[in-house]
């Protein structure tokens, strides 16, 4: 039986998308032509910055409130669009642009010789090898894997969560280590809330599994600073954070910044949090897929408003 063509894409439309998507491009590579210089300008400003004292994290947090690349969402700037598939395209090339920017902002501070790490967004605290936790056969084992990557760990037996993480607050011990996700993946609101509360920050997730092999819940390392995971072909990192509901960057914009840097998005989960008058919070998980978070963390922080870094880690198995 001869093939019989149903149906047949019109020959000069396809030629005429196919010439839109090319004029597209070129629009595009002229965008970023533009976004370089402006990045070039923007990175002289902040190697002065740098010369009067100020770190990475302050000058590019003081770039926020400068910088203003075109949003479709300005209507002073953009006119008016009535079609709303026609905003929600400028509106992801507006978010485009911003990632774009954030990237270039970071090699052109490194051809001024600075060179932008993760550190810079993320400082660490000296702590000592003391490790806080009410004691059980889970928290045991947890300590166990956790104190692998230490050289003279040492244990504190507190009474209860918030006495473990308000030890690591005052500095009395380095870390606690506290049950953070149920099985089946969902975490402890209660425990999420009062690491939040006291600003602290995870350093490293496990599962832990119990003596019978079926307890499957994580525990997360918590201490006053981040802790950096070596970045090599071998470890898979995570870097978490918290945007609030009103955040000047959407969901949608954060994951879509994500998948432009090549990292891929681990987990979402929103929450009321009391500590933030009942407010919503998103928690974001992405995995760096071999990459650093250097460029996303620069984003955050010149475009996100409202963003709380919650940790940096592996999942030690």
């Amino acid at each position: 039986m001869q093939d019989v063509n149903i149906f047949e894409l019109n020959s000069t439309s396809c030629k005429n998308v196919e010439g839109i998507l090319r004029e597209m491009g070129t629009l595009h590579e002229l965008s970023v032509c533009e976004l370089s210089f402006a990045a070039e300008s923007a990175a002289k400003s902040i190697s002065e910055l740098l010369d009067a004292g100020m770190t990475v994290n302050e000058a590019t947090s003081l770039l926020s409130d400068e910088i203003s690349l075109p949003d479709v969402r300005d209507e002073e700037r953009i006119p008016s669009l009535t079609s709303e598939n026609v905003k929600s395209f400028l509106s992801h090339t507006s978010n485009l642009n911003k990632v774009i920017f954030a990237e270039l902002l970071v090699k052109r501070l490194a051809e001024l010789g600075i060179t932008v790490s993760e550190g810079d967004y993320l400082p660490g605290i000296d702590s000592e090898e003391t490790f806080a936790y009410v004691k059980n056969s889970l928290s045991d084992e947890a300590f166990d894997v956790f104190s692998q990557e230490f050289s003279d760990p040492r244990i504190v037996y507190a009474d209860n969560f918030k006495d473990a993480c308000r030890m690591v607050a005052d500095g009395k011990v380095g870390y606690c280590i506290l049950p953070f996700e149920e099985k089946g993946g969902a975490r402890i609101n209660s425990i999420v809330e009062l690491v939040s509360s006291l600003d602290l920050k995870i350093a490293a997730i496990t599962p832990v599994f119990g003596f019978e092999g079926n307890a499957d819940v994580k525990y997360a390392l918590v201490g006053r600073g981040f802790t950096i995971p070596e970045n090599d072909e071998f470890t898979d990192r995570y870097l978490e954070i918290e945007v609030h509901r009103n955040s000047s960057l959407s969901l949608g914009e954060l994951i879509s910044a994500s998948e432009y840097l090549s990292l891929s998005i681990f987990s979402v989960n929103t929450t009321s949090n009391a500590i933030a008058d009942g407010d919503f919070i998103h928690t974001l998980i992405f995995k760096d897929e071999k990459k650093s978070f250097t460029d996303f963390l620069t984003y955050l922080n010149i475009f996100a408003g409202s963003h709380t870094p919650v940790g940096i880690y592996k999942n030690i198995e």
